[in-house]
Formats: structure tokens, sequence, C-alpha cells
């Protein structure tokens, strides 16, 4: 199935491309698979893991967890962390490969300050799009529906009147 296809693609062309041509010292995978809770096993990154060899660490999504570093072995037996920050921005994560090459990551929840350089970039972006955010694209005379109530979102697996009219 697609989980044996994708760790053969890594295999056989993505790493070697990365590391033997390309020379990079680490791997780190970006997945959207997420942990299995609720989902299908063979498609979360605890699954893939352990049937890999040569990632580094992973840094995960798609089920939205909040995993400052979990460790699971691949092939070779060597730890590999993988990290997800959860979801709407309640944590920044951060990577750390120290001059040993041991890899590290943990979450933040929060920051004090702010940077004056990148705050006035977020200023200069935000003042170039403020008269295009202020343009109405649709109108609809009837409520926009993503789900139901009490029977979740539909928008990732049904269609709705809001997907349709997006599109």
């Amino acid at each position: 199935g697609p989980p044996s296809e994708m760790k053969d693609m890594l295999h056989r062309s993505l790493l070697p491309f990365l590391r033997e041509k390309n020379g990079a010292d680490f791997v780190i995978l970006l997945a959207h698979l997420g942990e299995y809770k609720n989902a299908v096993e063979a498609w979360s990154t605890p699954y893939l893991v352990p049937r890999l060899h040569g990632i580094d660490a992973v840094i995960d999504g798609h089920s939205h967890e909040v995993t400052p570093s979990l460790k699971i072995k691949d092939r070779d037996g060597r730890e590999v962390p993988i990290t997800q920050t959860g979801t709407k921005l309640t944590h920044i994560g951060q990577l750390t490969i120290d001059t040993s090459g041991k890899i590290t990551t943990e979450l933040i929840d929060s920051v004090s300050g702010q940077d004056e350089k990148v705050a006035a970039l977020i200023r200069e972006i935000k003042g170039r799009y403020e008269d295009t955010l202020k343009t109405r694209l649709g109108r609809a005379d009837f409520e926009l529906l993503a789900g139901e109530k009490g029977k979740g979102w539909h928008h990732r697996n049904a269609e709705t009147n809001l997907c349709n009219f997006v599109a």
C-alpha cells in the first residue's frame, strides 16, 4: 500500500539524493501524518518511523497533538525525535542541533516582548495587502456550513455548500 511506497521513495531516491549528492548532514522529515489517535495506524508517523532509516528527526502535524519530543526507534534502532506543536499557534516548535550532532526538540508556549525589526516587517507586509483584504469576493444569501451541529466537520470528507462556494 501507500506507506510502503512512501518508504521505498525515501530510501531509494530522496535520502541518497539529500545525503550523498547534496551533502546533507541531517535529514529532518516534515510530515503531515500525525499520531494514530482517531486515525488509521498505518498512516501515522509512529507507524512509519520504525520502518525507515536515515531520518534524523520529524516535525509532524495533522493530528494537532502537543508533542514536545516523542522518541521512536527507527529501523536501525536509533531514537528519532518527533515533535508536533498542537493547533492555533498555542506553541512554537524549536528543534536544536548541537555541535555534537545531537537533536533535541521542545515547545515554547509563551514569548515575552517582541523584536521590533520583525514587528516592522509584519506591519509593512500587512500594509501591502490591506486594500486587497477588504475586497468582497462573493456573497451568499444563506448560511455557509462546514459541518452539522453535533456531527462535526464535513469539509474534509464530504461536500458542503461552504466548500462549493470557496471552490
